[in-house]
């Protein structure tokens, strides 16, 4: 979370530094952005990145925390929303995360974040959202957190594989739906909406 001496900046200059982050964090992965370059592209003193931020990890984490949908609360919200029917809210996850994922705005952090995040910057994410949001404990009101931990393996893979395959809209539903066809009736299971696989 910035430091309070971020939040007194003036706005032109708060936007300025966040605008520049913002591209920082869309166009490269974490481990190869310094504070170095962010405070030569802003013009400021290595030092006054340490008055706004405690950490490169910590500025990361506030714009991702800004810009992104972390879909766990989406699907805390859709688990919520149908009732704790883990079938209807997993049914309707695939459209709704694709709707966040291919968004022209946010497609690059989401990318960055996906396919560079490793496990301990995972865990050290984790513990930011929970300060800020307790989504884990909304889901497991509804599932047992196993099946929570199985399900964000699952979609976690295919959201790593969109990126890294670089596969269209259509090409990430088209896996969602055949994964959840094997959620849904075990691996023997080969029929979508029908249709023999």
């Amino acid at each position: 979370m910035p430091t309070g001496t971020y939040f007194r900046l003036r706005e032109d200059k708060r936007r300025a530094i966040y605008r520049v982050l913002v591209d920082e964090f869309e166009s490269h992965p974490l481990e190869d952005i310094t504070i170095k370059r962010i405070v030569e592209r802003l013009h400021l003193p290595r030092g006054s990145f340490y008055q706004y931020f405690s950490s490169l990890n910590d500025c990361y984490f506030y714009v991702l925390d800004q810009e992104l949908t972390e879909v766990h609360a989406l699907f805390a919200t859709l688990i919520k929303k149908k009732g704790g029917d883990l079938f209807a809210a997993l049914d309707a996850f695939g459209d709704a995360v694709a709707d966040l994922l291919y968004d022209a705005k946010s497609y690059g952090l989401y990318r960055q974040r996906y396919l560079f995040m490793n496990a301990a910057l995972e865990r050290e994410w984790r513990r930011y959202r929970e300060e800020s949001e307790d989504y884990s404990r909304d889901i497991e009101h509804w599932v047992d957190p196993e099946k929570v931990d199985f399900l964000r393996a699952v979609v976690h893979h295919l959201i790593r594989r969109l990126f890294s395959e670089e596969w269209s809209r259509e090409e990430f539903l088209s896996h969602y739906r055949h994964h959840l066809c094997w959620l849904k009736g075990g691996l023997k299971n080969d029929v979508l909406d029908g249709t023999v696989l």
